[in-house]
C-alpha cells in the first residue's frame, strides 16, 4: 500500500506513526524510545484502536545497528591546495573565488558550489572569515575543499567536480594539491578515492539511503 499524509476528508483504517532511530548524535536512547511509544499509546487508546509496536530492544539494537551503519559512511573528504611559495592573502582568495562562482556563505567563513540548490563542497581558507578578517593583510597557509558526502547524490558527481575545481585553484594560486594527511594528491590516489566513494554510495543506496535523499539528510543531521 501506498502510505499518504492524513486529511480530513478521508478515512482511514491504519495510521503511521515514525521516530528517527538514530543521527550524527548517535542512536535513539530507551528514554525518547519510551517517550514516543507512551504518546503513541494515548492516540491509539483515543482512536480505540491497536498498537502495532516490535519490543524495545529490537528497536534500540535496530538504532544501533543503523548508527554503527551511518558512522562507517559519514565521509567528510577534503582536497587542499597550498601555495608552492609563500603564502596567500584573503583579498586574493576571494577574487578567486568570486571568479570561479562560489558563494560565499552568510557568516563570510566558507565559500559554497552549489548547484540545484544543493551546497555540493565547501570553500574554506584557513580559519579566515571574509567578513570580519582585513583581506588585504591577512595571510592564509591553505585552502581546502570540503565535501559532506552523506548530503550529495552520487549523480552529482560531487568528487569529480570538487577535483576539477581544486585543480583550477591550484592554477589560479600557484598551489598544488595534497590530500588529508599532506601528502601530494597523484592520480594513484585520486583513483583509489574514487574507489572507495563508490563502495560507500552503493551501500547507502542498498541500505534504502542513498546518499543526498531526505532520509540521508535527516541521518546525518
Amino acid at each position: 500500500s501506498v502510505w499518504q499524509s492524513i486529511t480530513p476528508e478521508q478515512s482511514f483504517t491504519e495510521l503511521q506513526l515514525a521516530i528517527q532511530l538514530a543521527n550524527r548524535s548517535g542512536p535513539i536512547g530507551m528514554v525518547d524510545l519510551s517517550d514516543f511509544v507512551s504518546k503513541a499509546q494515548l492516540l491509539s487508546n483515543a482512536l480505540d484502536a491497536e498498537l502495532d509496536l516490535a519490543p524495545h530492544n529490537e528497536i534500540i539494537e535496530s538504532a544501533k545497528g543503523l548508527d554503527d551503519f551511518a558512522a562507517r559512511c559519514d565521509i567528510q573528504l577534503g582536497i587542499t591546495v597550498v601555495p608552492k611559495d609563500g603564502l596567500w592573502n584573503l583579498m586574493t582568495i576571494q577574487n578567486v573565488a568570486n571568479k570561479a562562482g562560489f558563494l560565499l556563505s552568510r557568516d563570510g567563513r566558507e565559500y559554497q558550489r552549489v548547484a540545484a540548490d544543493t551546497t555540493i563542497y565547501k570553500l574554506i581558507a584557513d580559519q579566515a572569515n571574509f567578513l570580519r578578517d582585513d583581506l588585504s593583510q591577512s595571510n592564509v597557509q591553505y585552502v581546502t575543499l570540503l565535501l559532506n558526502l552523506p548530503h550529495v547524490s552520487y549523480e552529482m558527481t560531487p568528487f569529480q567536480l570538487m577535483l576539477d575545481d581544486a585543480k583550477l585553484l591550484a592554477e589560479a594560486l600557484n598551489g598544488h594539491l595534497v590530500d588529508d594527511a599532506g601528502r601530494p594528491l597523484v592520480d594513484e590516489a585520486i583513483t583509489a578515492i574514487k574507489g572507495q566513494l563508490e563502495e560507500i554510495y552503493q551501500a547507502m543506496t542498498v541500505q534504502g539511503i542513498p546518499a543526498g535523499s531526505a532520509a540521508a539528510s535527516r541521518l546525518y543531521s
